[in-house]
């Protein structure tokens, strides 16, 4: 939050600046409301109040989990904002994820053909596209529908990727893929920071949004993000590997064996 709060406020990224000490306050730990800058803190925020409900619903029965799912899937497409939950969404796909479990869902996908997993994805995508091009106008005008759109278009995707996932557990990368997967969750902290710090200067070169060399710059974002976090997750372990521990949920500090 310092490296980006003092590059928008003194030099030329633009970004969000601090506006009061409660803005900055939530901006450290989002309490009421979603961050502005590091949108990874609200998911990682409601993922903990999601394990903290865990041991409740895990022993509902399926009937009380079912309500609970309609009741939270109401509360997210209606946008009335409840600080219990920032995004109440996330809570309907931990719930899904339980029931995944209970009804061994995830095995059964992983044995379905990827082409049909991705049917439903393919079929989405399009309308999402169109809904993006349209910009934030249609959005404000349809926002019950775009809510609703969201989760369904969510869920396909984490279909076709779950079963992406299990393909690629099962084949001749799978090791390879493991010894990069240790610096997934630092990845997944420090991406967007990157991307409001470095994102301005890439695009100096390839033009802003709508200019011909802009799509390269989005195809090549998860590259740049996942070398730069390699190298920032060695550079933490050979100064302080607790830290690097602590940033990488664990999984750097520790040979590759153990987190595989």
């Amino acid at each position: 939050m310092c490296w980006w709060g003092a590059a928008a406020t003194f030099g030329d990224l633009k970004a969000p600046t601090p506006s009061s000490i409660g803005w900055t306050l939530n901006e450290l730990a989002p309490l009421v409301r979603a961050n502005d800058v590091n949108v990874q803190m609200p998911f990682l925020r409601d993922l903990f109040v999601c394990m903290m409900l865990a041991p409740v619903l895990v022993r509902a029965s399926t009937a009380w989990l079912a309500l609970i799912v309609s009741i939270v899937v109401v509360w997210s497409v209606s946008g009335v904002h409840v600080p219990l939950l920032l995004r109440p969404q996330i809570l309907v796909f931990f719930i899904a994820g339980m029931a995944a479990r209970r009804f061994g869902v995830a095995e059964r996908v992983a044995r379905w053909p990827v082409v049909l997993c991705a049917l439903p994805f393919v079929a989405l995508i399009a309308p999402r596209l169109w809904t993006a091009l349209l910009g934030n106008a249609f959005f404000d005008a349809h926002p019950y529908m775009m809510a609703a759109f969201d989760m369904v278009f969510r869920l396909a995707s984490a279909v076709l990727f779950w079963r992406l996932a299990w393909g690629l557990a099962g084949s001749n990368v799978a090791d390879r893929l493991r010894g990069i997967e240790r610096y997934g969750f630092l990845a997944f902290c420090d991406h967007l920071v990157l991307l409001w710090l470095f994102g301005p200067v890439i695009g100096l070169a390839t033009g802003a949004l709508g200019a011909a060399l802009y799509p390269a710059y989005l195809l090549v974002q998860p590259l740049l993000v996942f070398g730069v976090t390699i190298v920032l997750g060695q550079v933490l372990m050979a100064l302080s590997p607790s830290v690097a521990r602590v940033l990488s949920g664990g999984r750097l500090g520790r040979s590759a064996s153990v987190t595989a």
